[in-house]
């Protein structure tokens, strides 16, 4: 019924102290949920499979989307025209073949390529894995 995804380990941490408080059983982030769970969601970006937010980017490399295909539009850099997988400055959206040209910002002149595997270097230390409970 519910797909294992990663959540921040400081809100599983307080959903394992103070039990569970009518979030969502994974992340525990409030909303109309009652006892359930958020649908899962992967980045196009890195492929981190997280809860579906409020947001359209994602929760573990800032810049990749969570939408659709459709949604998330097609890369911004002139002539390429492919499926856009993550934000990119300047030129709004980038596929997965131009995230290697896009320079991030703050990032002390790295691609989001590399801000993204960075991400994904530094992924347990923040994040955990959330299993779905057994039913039975």
């Amino acid at each position: 019924m519910y797909t294992s995804r990663y959540v921040r380990k400081d809100q599983r941490r307080y959903i394992e102290i103070n039990g569970h408080t009518g979030g969502c059983l994974a992340c525990g982030y409030f909303g109309a949920l009652s006892g359930r769970a958020h649908n899962a969601i992967t980045c196009r970006a890195c492929g981190v499979t997280q809860c579906e937010g409020l947001r359209d980017t994602c929760y573990v490399c800032l810049y990749g989307f969570v939408l659709s295909e459709s949604r998330a539009g097609v890369c911004g850099y002139a002539g390429c025209g492919k499926p856009a997988v993550a934000k990119a400055p300047r030129v709004g959206r980038c596929c997965k073949d131009c995230l290697g040209r896009v320079k991030a910002r703050r990032s002390g002149g790295a691609t989001l390529l590399k801000v993204i595997a960075h991400s994904l270097e530094t992924l347990d230390r923040d994040w955990t894995v959330w299993h779905p409970p057994v039913e039975g």
